[in-house]
């Protein structure tokens, strides 16, 4: 390893301190993914926001970063699309013909 060091233009130290940082990592991110399934197993919906906030990650890992975690995981939320529609907007196409035309009022009521 002593002549890879000065190849890869980085210090011994510095290597190993990159190992270490990987073996910290790769734990810390196995204990929030165990977390997070803990968690959806009550909450299958629950957003990942929430869950950032629930897990108490600030200060440990951001916010974007644990987004992308869920996400390279699989374990974020799909959006559901709403199956029902409840506005027209193409209403001013239709147009009623008039059924009083021709009707004559013979009285009250």
């Amino acid at each position: 390893m002593e002549n890879i060091y000065p190849f890869a233009e980085i210090s011994r130290q510095g290597y190993h301190k990159q190992i270490i940082k990987r073996d910290r990592d790769a734990l810390l991110y196995s204990r929030i993914k165990e977390s997070v399934i803990e968690l959806r197993e009550d909450h299958p919906r629950i957003g990942t926001r929430k869950l950032f906030i629930m897990l108490k990650l600030k200060g440990v890992v951001g916010i974007n970063k644990f987004e992308r975690f869920l996400l390279a995981e699989g374990l974020s939320v799909k959006m559901r699309r709403s199956p029902k529609r409840t506005t027209n907007s193409n209403h001013y196409w239709y147009k009623y013909t008039n059924l009083l035309h021709g009707f004559k009022l013979t009285g009250v009521n």
